[in-house]
């Protein structure tokens, strides 16, 4: 995942959107890894989520 030095500098602005973009794009990776590798039923993987 690859992030451009503008996103970058809306984090270090504490920019709203670019915390939801951030949140949605590792949330849906950290989502995948887990139900790839610990095979847990859906509903528990989207308790720890």
């Amino acid at each position: 995942m690859e992030f451009t030095p503008d996103f970058i500098a809306k984090l270090k602005k504490q920019d709203h959107n670019a915390f939801n973009e951030f949140y949605l794009k590792t949330i849906d990776m950290f989502f995948r890894y887990i139900n790839a590798n610990y095979r847990l039923p859906a509903q528990d993987a989207e308790d720890i989520i």
